[in-house]
């Protein structure tokens, strides 16, 4: 019975709710599709083009790697950025949902506390994301 009523009051509080849960999704799709990965794809194009790399494959990785160390350096520091990207769009997310329940819904002061939050990053909260996706 307790299920049910949970589940009752789950529905009613999205049914209330819709337009914020819509508006955290689609301003975080937004985010990734208009800012990040056209940024990703041009700074990797952009590295790859100044170590004279056509493409990186498995069959070329290895001699790619000993001919151009710096080159796959910076690949490595773009990967780490991108996994910290990755850490705000989780935390973005779930402050997102937890201010849509209390009823505290505002995009800026979503933003404003993940980046506060994104200062208490830790490399072993990555664990924790590896365990989820």
């Amino acid at each position: 019975m307790k299920t049910k009523q949970n589940s009752l009051e789950s529905i009613l509080n999205f049914k209330n709710n819709w337009t914020k849960y819509f508006l955290l999704i689609q301003s975080i799709n937004l985010a990734l599709s208009l800012l990040i990965i056209p940024l990703f794809r041009w700074a990797t194009s952009y590295i790859l083009k100044l170590g004279d790399i056509p493409y990186i494959s498995y069959t070329n990785f290895i001699e790619s790697l000993v001919a151009h160390p710096f080159v796959f350096l910076t690949l490595f520091l773009l990967l780490i950025l991108l996994i910290i990207i990755v850490y705000f769009q989780f935390t973005f997310f779930i402050i997102g949902l937890y201010s849509i329940k209390k009823e505290q819904f505002s995009l800026k002061n979503i933003l404003f506390t993940s980046l506060s939050r994104l200062k208490l990053f830790k490399p072993s909260s990555l664990l924790f994301l590896l365990g989820i996706f």
